[in-house]
């Protein structure tokens, strides 16, 4: 712990050094001329921006599942609902006759 509070600017320095070139690195891919030190950065950072992607991709659908499932247990009760009503009404109707 205290080597953090030690080091704690470095680290935080270094840690927002890399998130910049991460955003940095995603806005090259749109660009076609690139100079040596941007190759070097989108080559470096590529693979972690395609990580960083992919697990937001992964939440997103995580989510989207989530709801989905949510809406269909709606669904599926309001179902068991009118079918319930559906059924007394059969055998109110079967009582009748």
């Amino acid at each position: 712990m205290n080597y953090f509070k030690k080091y704690s600017i470095v680290i935080i320095g270094i840690v927002s050094l890399f998130i910049a070139f991460v955003f940095y690195s995603s806005q090259m891919s749109h660009r076609k001329e690139l100079t040596i030190l941007e190759k070097i950065t989108y080559t470096f950072f590529s693979p972690i921006e395609i990580s960083i992607q992919l697990t937001k991709s992964a939440i997103t659908n995580l989510f989207e599942s989530y709801i989905n499932l949510f809406d269909a247990k709606k669904e599926a009760q309001k179902l068991r609902e009118e079918n319930m009503k559906l059924h007394m009404e059969i055998q109110i109707l079967s009582q009748l006759q």
